[in-house]
């Protein structure tokens, strides 16, 4: 599929996120004043004018759960002013 050259800001934009979410590089080509962007340079029609590679993820805060658990005899729940 190629694009007109005026949108190509906004397609790269778009490309960028493809790059990084399927973790390969895509290769940008323009003919005459259409741009063609695949995930195989040797698929490419035209002269290569960039090539966006994945950047690496920002790694996610890993989800933790905390338990606490009683130390010797305590209850692990207390009911509310009723401790006989």
């Amino acid at each position: 599929m190629t694009y007109p050259a005026p949108l190509l800001p906004h397609l790269l934009v778009g490309w960028q996120k493809v790059a990084d979410q399927y973790n390969m590089p895509i290769y940008v080509f323009q003919t005459g004043r259409t741009y063609q962007a695949v995930s195989n340079e040797a698929q490419g029609v035209g002269r290569l004018v960039d090539t966006l590679t994945p950047r690496l993820p920002v790694p996610a805060p890993k989800a933790c759960v905390l338990t606490a658990r009683p130390m010797g005899g305590e209850r692990l729940f207390a009911g509310a002013g009723n401790d006989g």
